[in-house]
């Protein structure tokens, strides 16, 4: 799916862990509609603005496939930087970064992941309880 086709009006599909869940491998579940940064990755940072903001970094897997046009991008006047990597960061995820160290480590479901799986994933996502490692979640079926 390419940027032109992603409805401006479609909504993020996201979904956090409540605030004061305890210690988790991840914070939430995104399910983005396409790997096109430039598209989804601004929308993303306007979903989690009053959670954490201002983002200052966007971490993400080089082997998960995003097109990345730009290695930064502004938003509300503050510049984000795209860093991808290979060792450091689990396939199937990014991180947010914002000020003073604070993360927000989420799921990324794959754009073309059928819509009732991907129902389940972000179910999960919201589930304080959930405690599943992001490589559990892609090699078991969803929840």
């Amino acid at each position: 799916m390419t940027s032109q086709e992603h409805a401006p009006d479609a909504g993020v599909r996201l979904e956090l862990k409540p605030a004061g869940s305890g210690p988790r491998p991840t914070d939430g579940t995104w399910w983005p509609r396409s790997r096109d940064t430039a598209t989804e990755f601004p929308a993303l940072l306007d979903a989690v603005r009053d959670t954490i903001s201002p983002v200052e970094r966007i971490t993400y897997h080089l082997s998960d496939g995003w097109e990345i046009t730009n290695r930064k991008l502004s938003r509300e006047g503050n510049l984000v930087r795209l860093e991808g990597f290979l060792h450091s960061l689990s396939g199937g995820s990014i991180t947010l970064t914002a000020t003073q160290d604070r993360r927000l480590v989420l799921l990324v479901v794959p754009p073309a992941t059928p819509d009732d799986t991907a129902a389940g994933y972000l179910r999960a996502g919201a589930d304080p309880e959930d405690r599943t490692s992001i490589g559990e979640y892609f090699s078991t079926t969803a929840h």
